[in-house]
């Protein structure tokens, strides 16, 4: 617990220095200070640096719901930085029970130490703030509940892995099909199924009437990635592996460990998932899930640019 307060106060320390040094940026900074904003007025997450009347038309992530008592204190984006860095620090935990249950402590304690300090974290918490910083922990945990067969765990972080965003909605069910390989019972093999059923039901609900509904434009505006690996089946393995930065980022995220995170199934699966979760393009904001930050975003100037148009002034 102290080892993920220390990196927590770190990562906010630097996220907040950072920020009053004006190398923060409007994207995504700037926008998800709107959208929490906006959801602890009860009102539609609009962004007018992004220039929608519903950030939830562009991705659907409903769980930055969770931030919105914070605004109801302090409403400016240090509450986003902060909270950012104590979901960081927060992952630690479940690594740690993990660990131990397998290692001697101390080796345990070093493997935890070489989490907290891994290099996807680190950029997490050089960037601004982005709604994939709840998936480290809730992927923890996940992997945890899998391990120990607790299952309301499990499905409480699924559930709430689902509301991160659209494209951890596969992940959710690839975990069902890694439970189904590990089941040892009838009962848990059907919930595995239901589970993975109901991920990929819920993925075909969200990015094909939920986001249109919600879109100034009626449209998913990132589903060309997905609707091309459908058209083309034959394509998905290609698309795994390319732009080759694909394999350059797997390859950072797996050399800190030798490579022993492919020998276990929760590994391969994971880097699987979020491979193909947007098969077409690559991301600054997954690099703390599997993929680094390709390019910087634009910067602002000054750091209360966007403040004023919180209200569409």
């Amino acid at each position: 617990m102290l080892v993920a307060l220390a990196f927590a106060a770190i990562y906010a320390a630097f996220g907040l220095v950072r920020h009053w040094h004006f190398e923060s940026s409007a994207y995504d900074l700037g926008i998800n200070d709107q959208i929490v904003w906006h959801l602890s007025r009860l009102e539609a997450p609009a962004s007018t640096v992004h220039g929608l009347s519903n950030m939830f038309g562009d991705h659907f992530s409903p769980v930055w719901a969770l931030l919105a008592p914070f605004y109801w204190v302090y409403p400016h984006p240090e509450s986003l930085i902060v909270a950012q860095a104590l979901l960081l620090g927060a992952s630690v935990v479940p690594v740690w029970i993990f660990l131990e249950r397998r290692l001697p402590k101390h080796a345990a304690a070093l493997l935890s130490l070489a989490y907290g300090c891994f290099w996807g974290l680190q950029r997490a918490a050089q960037f601004d703030v982005h709604e994939l910083v709840f998936a480290p922990v809730l992927i923890a945990i996940a992997v945890l509940a899998m391990d120990r067969s607790d299952w309301r765990w499990f499905l409480a972080a699924a559930a709430l892995l689902c509301l991160v965003k659209e494209d951890q909605i596969p992940l959710v069910a690839s975990f069902g099909g890694l439970w189904w390989l590990r089941a040892t019972s009838r009962a848990d093999r059907w919930r595995a199924v239901i589970v993975s059923l109901l991920a990929v039901a819920l993925f075909g609900l969200v990015v094909g009437w939920v986001i249109p509904s919600l879109s100034d434009t009626g449209e998913y505006a990132v589903g060309s990635a997905y609707s091309g690996a459908l058209a083309h089946p034959a394509t998905i393995f290609v698309r795994l592996v390319s732009p080759p930065v694909k394999l350059q980022t797997v390859l950072m995220w797996l050399a800190p460990f030798v490579f022993l995170p492919m020998a276990s199934p929760y590994g391969l699966l994971i880097s699987r998932s979020n491979a193909f979760s947007q098969p077409a393009r690559i991301t600054g904001a997954r690099r703390f899930t599997i993929q680094p930050r390709s390019r910087r975003s634009w910067r602002w100037r000054p750091a209360t640019r966007w403040r004023s148009t919180r209200a569409g002034a």
